[in-house]
């Protein structure tokens, strides 16, 4: 849930600048005052907020609030300028291009090989051991494994550290042997670790041949139903969050409900910036 609300943005990741030396180079989880976002259709994304805020929702737009897991959205009445009236209530709007950040289009090539260029030619961290990498396969859960002889090139891992998750990372391995690994974090950056290992193993599968997909079904009366079967990159989720609602769906790891006159939009979203391509009928999930 922290995750989703920080991918949303009702919760902000702040490095610390005070005066405190023992949290220099810290960062501080605040909650955002309340802003908004204009999502196609009229519709608006609620953003942020708290009980000392100093705007607060009327209780006739409160009461029209409708939740999906952390999200927030409200419907337009007929020929009601939503974004207007939230303004005049001192809600902050927030460009939907800023609010989606995404990083720049480049081809799945370039996204690895600039990867490559900031590897370190020998790493030796500790706890290699127990390292586990993504391999081949179709479905995400059954990927990782442990580095084996016939496991060449370059990969995403995670290894382990004395406290904590394991640290995502990129690795190069020859005969299942670790040549090089660099931890997928930058600091001052606005995505997570996780955020860069999920858009580095899409570009790898992407230029192995085999693409992550994604499959769609009819929807509700002038929607498709759009399912993904690995992890995306929050500012991927951000992005789909603008014109679709997520919803619980078997069969896959997300699905979300997309406007009809919008699939096509998402399509190429996904296509653009993690090299997927549509399920063909009967294929089934890589």
């Amino acid at each position: 849930m922290l995750d989703e609300l920080l991918m949303i943005g009702d919760v902000a990741e702040v490095a610390f600048g005070g005066d405190d030396i023992n949290l220099d180079g810290q960062l501080l989880l605040c909650l955002t005052p309340y802003a908004f976002v204009r999502r196609p259709g009229g519709y608006v994304a609620l953003l942020g907020g708290s009980a000392h805020d100093s705007v607060t929702l009327p209780s006739e737009l409160a009461l029209r609030v409708a939740r999906n897991g952390a999200a927030r959205e409200i419907a337009p009445l007929p020929d009601e300028d939503l974004a207007l009236k939230l303004a005049e209530f001192g809600l902050i709007e927030i460009d939907a291009d800023a609010w989606q950040r995404l990083p720049a289009k480049e081809a799945a090539q370039a996204h690895i090989e600039a990867l490559r260029a900031s590897m370190p030619p020998v790493s030796l961290p500790r706890n290699m051991e127990a390292i586990r990498v993504i391999g081949p396969g179709r479905f995400y859960s059954d990927r990782w494994c442990e580095p084996s002889s016939d496991l060449d090139g370059l990969f995403v891992a995670r290894r382990p550290q004395a406290f904590g998750a394991p640290v995502w990372s990129a690795v190069l391995l020859n005969r299942g042997g670790v040549t090089s690994l660099l931890d997928l974090h930058a600091p001052g950056s606005r995505w997570r670790p996780c955020d860069l290992a999920w858009q580095l193993q899409a570009a790898l599968d992407a230029v192995s041949g085999s693409p992550q997909t994604f499959a769609t079904t009819a929807g509700p009366s002038g929607s498709t139903i759009l399912k993904l079967f690995a992890p995306i990159p929050s500012w991927a989720e951000r992005r789909l969050r603008l014109s679709a609602r997520r919803m619980p769906m078997p069969g896959c790891l997300m699905a979300f409900v997309v406007p009809e006159h919008l699939i096509v939009a998402e399509y190429k979203f996904l296509q653009d910036y993690l090299w997927m391509r549509e399920c063909a009928a009967g294929e089934g999930v890589a």
